[in-house]
């Protein structure tokens, strides 16, 4: 068994449900003129999704600790699948809301077990680059879907956006079952209550500044959003090229912090991306150009998003892996709901980046409490053991 094809197939279906929180968002105004939707239809059709996928995380997490995460994966894969082409085929609003609760709960099956296998199928001198690299791929799927939505509906209309799911969707149903092990538990574990979890401190802590982190890039995302295209009258499209540097760095960066995290532990790296980020986001509070803040925004988040995750899962037991997984995502997409909430209360101006960058540097503090340990380095080869010499001639045996 690979475990870097398993993981592929891992990253491809774990960008997909993420642009699917917010791609959706672009194709608003083409989905409320089409089928004569309303704004409170609109909120539904944005928010039904994120809601079914949000508080359903927990439970596919421990049913996948039960029933073994290939499985669950799989069957996620294919209601997320089948319920896209539900979207893209309806015909009222009524029903765009209902098969798009329904894309949710396939998600929320889907995602937890993604973590929980690249915890079981690497060894831990390599875990980090690999949740870097998965890292990597989910930070541009998150600030990379109002991007990819602009592209697909002004080229083929609001259903591309459901659309492009389904040969995605196929294509990797069956390269999931065949290139990722099926893990089942041996024996019916014991069913442990979430808050068992946080027994674990380093866990705890990983739950915090995961759900910090998302506050903070959706409070972000919002400010930048309603700046560049409002204020500065740029396309959705040139508001999504301006946010490149931002992308490739936190693409660039995340396997190396991963990699790093394997050789040196993750509080280091993790407290010193958040700094970066802190940095980043107060000095897009104070001046009027973008490119360099969200550089320094980028390599932050590159630098602390996967170390937080392996700090968080490396305290816990195996068999847990997968409740911990849909901990760890629903204090993210929690965090992102309550600070795109509260950004925008506070009408997504720039003076409120200030409360992201003070939070941020919140997480900082966190982070510093975390276990000052090493990963355990890479197990060298073994020595061949060398045979005792032979007793001299005229010895006495022993």
């Amino acid at each position: 068994m690979n475990p870097w094809r398993a993981l592929a197939v891992l990253c491809v279906t774990n960008f997909l449900i993420l642009v699917d929180t917010t791609i959706v968002n672009t194709a608003a105004p083409s989905i409320m003129t089409s089928l004569g939707a309303g704004v409170g239809q609109i909120v539904w059709i944005l928010n039904g999704y994120l809601l079914a996928f949000a508080s359903l995380l927990i439970v596919f997490g421990r049913v996948g600790d039960l029933l073994g995460p290939r499985n669950v994966f799989a069957a996620g894969l294919a209601v997320f699948t089948g319920a896209s082409l539900l979207c893209a085929l309806s015909a009222g609003p009524g029903l765009l809301i209902a098969a798009r609760v329904v894309q949710g709960v396939g998600a929320a099956a889907l995602v937890p077990q993604a973590l929980a296998l690249i915890s079981a199928i690497f060894p831990a001198d390599r875990r980090g680059l690999a949740l870097g690299i998965f890292t990597a791929v989910a930070g541009v799927a998150s600030v990379g879907g109002p991007t990819f939505g602009g592209l697909l509906v002004t080229r083929y209309g609001w259903q591309s956006v459901f659309l492009i799911n389904l040969p995605v969707g196929l294509a990797a149903l069956p390269l999931a079952l065949r290139l990722i092990p099926d893990l089942r538990p041996p024996r019916p574990q014991r069913v442990t209550a979430v808050p068992g979890l946080f027994r674990h401190r380093d866990f705890t802590l990983a739950v915090a500044i995961t759900a910090i982190t998302s506050f903070s890039l959706y409070g972000l995302l919002l400010v930048y959003v309603i700046d560049t295209q409002t204020v500065l009258g740029m396309t959705p499209l040139m508001s999504g090229v301006t946010a490149l540097p931002m992308t490739l760095a936190l693409t660039a960066l995340a396997p190396l912090s991963g990699k790093l995290a394997d050789r040196v532990g993750g509080r280091i790296p993790l407290a010193a991306g958040l700094t970066l980020y802190a940095l980043g986001v107060l000095a897009l509070a104070v001046q009027s150009t973008y490119p360099i803040p969200l550089a320094v925004i980028g390599t932050g988040m590159g630098l602390a998003f996967a170390p937080a995750t392996i700090e968080g899962l490396r305290a816990i037991p195996p068999h847990l892996a997968g409740v911990a997984s849909g901990t760890l995502n629903t204090a993210r997409q929690l965090g992102g709901a309550l600070g795109a909430f509260t950004i925008g209360a506070l009408d997504a101006a720039k003076p409120a980046l200030g409360l992201v960058a003070a939070l941020i540097g919140a997480g900082v503090v966190l982070a510093l409490f975390m276990s000052a340990r090493e990963a355990a380095p890479p197990p060298g080869p073994r020595t061949p053991r060398t045979p005792a010499a032979p007793p001299p001639t005229g010895a006495a045996a022993p």
